[in-house]
């Protein structure tokens, strides 16, 4: 649209030109059809409805002639157009072949077009355009949960349009905010194998360090889901090959165990003889890094049972030298747990002349848990997700009971004590180097004492042995006709630390965008949870005297250390402690 008494008569406008304010878009001998939209004064020379044909001048203005021969691609003379209407009127040139819109490409091409209602009541703005989907433009956009998309059984997706990509090229995916189909991860780059124009594979690359993940014959690449006789393909770095491999050429899977492989030439040949790769004997080349880029890549097994979304997307990832990760998630996990209860009862006898009864229940516990990726790890560890967490659980009890009953002289002294010692931590070592698209590094402290009379764990656990029936950790009860004295004593005493601990040197970095970015968390936390009572019952004709103690002793310490480390991330790193 645009203002015809702007567009031809303002002073910086050529004679028998249009000159919108903005870029329209045409070229030489594109069909367009004029309106006035309502206008009392059309342009002269122009008729409202009428088709004409672009002469282009520039981005902004153009000429109108009445034909064009699309084989010498010419047009004939430019029509002399001239207004003398009023101004701050609209009028338009429309591209005279009008599109209709599907809201996908297969969409699009089916014999039964699916076409979208377009609605343009509300619409404000000039500049409202269209471009091509591209990978590097907007991404390509598809709709995993359809079948003539994504092919469950040739594991490959068809745009439906052009997608433009090319081999190797490395594409990041985006679930749009739906969930996945089996095989890709939201945020994991990976790399196009095109079967045609319009459709690709999915590869993925499993990672090792060609010095240290080379011994024996054997790859190491934990976790990698690989069978017998699959087919893959060597990348190497820079720095060279593997002994026995050649740089980007196909090798068949043999005697694969859950954490390492061996390559053959031939589906089940016989496995090849690998040597490590290393720097040699140059002694100008010992202080140069070994490139641990090397990768084993292998087509994704596509699925879309679970996927849901319409919106889901492949961008050109560009450089991706140091954000690839190794699919899956490394899990480290060190978990305790103890439990511990002793019950004493003493007494419940009656003497004529002197009595005494004296309960003594005692519980000792120490323990240690640690959940570790050791100093100095070697290579750098790249895995979509962390997790690292210590997390021990302990829980006590005790209980003393004792009854004295006598004429002349009855004393109850029952007592109980506990201690419990447990120290938890989550560590990255020093000079550790992690990549990931997350990381969750926590250590967790439980201590619990229960009420003695309530349901726990040594319920659970006492198979044929019988507690104590009590309802308090210590009573003591005494009784007489002169004298009685009961004294309950009942003492629980916890020390607990939980430590999350970054060594120095450690590099952690945690890839994603700004939209989504991984979870970076550090996190140690002590919980006590304790109940203890004492009860105490004496009574004589002269002379009574009773008294109880119950005591909960609690120190915990909880730290989240990070030495002379770097930590990197997209979005928030948090750390806290409880």
């Amino acid at each position: 649209t645009f203002d015809p008494d702007r567009a031809v008569n303002a002073a910086n406008v050529m004679s028998n030109s249009i000159n919108f304010d903005y870029d329209h878009g045409f070229e030489t001998g594109d069909a367009v059809v004029y309106s006035a939209r309502g206008s009392e004064t059309p342009i002269a020379e122009l008729s409202d409805g009428v088709t004409y044909y672009v002469v282009r001048d520039s981005a902004r203005t153009i000429q109108l002639a009445a034909s064009y021969d699309p084989d010498t691609q010419d047009t004939s003379e430019p029509l002399p157009i001239s207004y003398s209407g009023a101004a701050n009127e609209t009028q338009s040139i429309d591209f005279a072949t009008k599109l209709q819109l599907a809201p996908s490409a297969l969409d699009a091409v089916s014999p039964d077009p699916v076409v979208l209602d377009i609605d343009g009541s509300g619409i404000t703005g000039l500049d409202h355009r269209m471009a091509p989907q591209t990978a590097a433009s907007g991404g390509l956009v598809f709709d995993p949960t359809r079948n003539d998309v994504l092919d469950s059984e040739a594991d490959s997706i068809d745009f439906g349009f052009v997608h433009g990509l090319e081999d190797g090229d490395a594409i990041a995916y985006d679930n749009g905010g739906g969930t996945p189909p089996s095989g890709l991860h939201n945020g994991t780059v990976y790399y196009a194998d095109v079967q045609d124009e319009t459709t690709i594979q999915v590869r993925e690359r499993l990672y090792f360090d060609p010095d240290v993940g080379v011994e024996s014959n054997q790859i190491t690449l934990i976790g990698h889901g690989l069978v017998d006789d699959q087919l893959v393909t060597y990348r190497n770095s820079p720095t060279g090959e593997v002994g026995g491999l050649s740089a980007d050429t196909d090798y068949y899977v043999v005697n694969s165990t859950t954490n390492t492989i061996q390559l053959a030439g031939t589906e089940g040949g016989a496995a090849i003889v690998l040597t490590k790769l290393t720097l040699g004997d140059d002694p100008d080349a010992v202080d140069q890094p070994i490139e641990t880029l090397h990768a084993i890549e292998r087509t994704v097994d596509l699925d879309n049972a679970v996927a849901v979304g319409a919106g889901h997307r492949f961008t050109l990832a560009g450089d991706v030298e140091e954000s690839r990760l190794a699919p899956g998630a490394l899990v480290i996990r060190a978990a305790g747990e103890d439990a511990n209860r002793a019950d004493t009862v003493a007494g419940k006898g009656f003497s004529l002349v002197m009595t005494f009864a004296a309960a003594d229940s005692e519980t000792k516990n120490k323990a240690g848990t640690t959940a570790a990726i050791g100093e100095n790890a070697t290579g750098q560890i790249r895995v979509n997700s962390v997790a690292i967490s210590a997390d021990h659980t302990a829980e006590f009890n005790h209980g003393a009971d004792g009854t004295s009953i006598a004429l002349l002289g009855a004393g109850s002294y029952p007592s109980a004590e506990s201690e419990v010692k447990a120290d938890v931590s989550a560590v990255i070592g020093a000079g550790v180097d992690l990549r990931s698209g997350s990381l969750d590094v926590s250590a967790v402290n439980r201590i619990v004492k229960p009420d003695i009379d309530e349901d726990s764990v040594f319920s659970d656990q006492s198979g044929d042995r019988d507690f104590a029936d009590l309802d308090r950790n210590v009573q003591g009860v005494g009784g007489g006709l002169i004298a009685a004295t009961a004294a309950p004593e009942s003492t629980s005493k916890t020390y607990t630390t939980a430590n999350v601990v970054i060594g120095d040197g450690a590099q952690l970095v945690v890839g994603g965008d700004t939209e989504n970015s991984g979870a970076f968390r550090l996190n140690a936390e002590n919980e006590v949870i304790a109940y203890d009572e004492a009860g105490v019952h004496v009574g004589a004709v002269i002379g009574s005297k009773g008294w109880a103690d119950s005591k909960l002793i609690s120190e915990a310490d909880a730290h989240v250390v990070v030495g002379d480390a770097t930590l990197e991330s997209v979005g928030d790193i948090k750390l806290g402690t409880r």
